[in-house]
């Protein structure tokens, strides 16, 4: 189990996760999960070029509601409205799923080390961070907010479309105080 503590260790090099961590944190109110009157994107600075809010009402799918540059750029089209399983190996789709169920259901935080091939055959790692945000209306987590730092530079590092990412190599679930899913 990995807490918030934790998290910030985890994510000390990584500052797209960093930032967005630190904004999260001062979001939440009396240690629960923000709403959506809660977010600032102001808080995130630099990271919000960086950061995706995906659609998590239907727990068999998730949405992007929004993709930053880094994303969009990643895949070398605009991602708003496409479905992020898509993107996925097929192995890598139900633990996705998975993990967005235990996000909303719990809710928890979750943690990815991830590794992307692009058309050319060059791999970069990604680190992701997803935090779940409620709805300001209902309370219920609705929407997942996530940042990514990848390990080449968009643009720069992966010249052209990401084609594959692979099984995430690493997950760490991350106790927002209500808990984890089980081993």
């Amino acid at each position: 189990m990995t807490t918030l503590d934790d998290c910030v260790a985890l994510v000390s090099d990584a500052p797209n996760c960093l930032a967005f961590l630190r904004a999260w944190q001062g979001w939440r109110r009396d240690g629960g999960v923000p709403t959506t009157a809660d977010v600032r994107p102001e808080d995130l600075g630099r990271a919000m070029s960086a950061l995706a809010v995906y659609d998590i009402t239907d727990e068999n799918r998730l949405t992007f509601r929004l993709a930053g540059d880094v994303q969009d750029l990643m895949a070398f089209r605009p991602l708003k409205g496409q479905v992020l399983s898509d993107l996925l190996d097929p192995p890598e789709h139900a633990a996705t799923i998975a993990r967005a169920r235990a996000l909303r259901r719990l809710p928890c935080g979750v943690m990815t080390l991830t590794t992307t091939t692009a058309k050319s055959g060059r791999q970069a790692t990604l680190r992701s961070l997803f935090l779940p945000v409620a709805d300001a209306r209902t309370g219920a987590v609705t929407r997942a907010f996530s940042a990514v730092d990848p390990g080449a530079r968009p643009g720069r590092g992966l010249p052209d479309p990401t084609v594959r990412i692979a099984v995430a190599e690493r997950v760490d679930f991350i106790d927002l105080g209500f808990g984890v899913p089980a081993a």
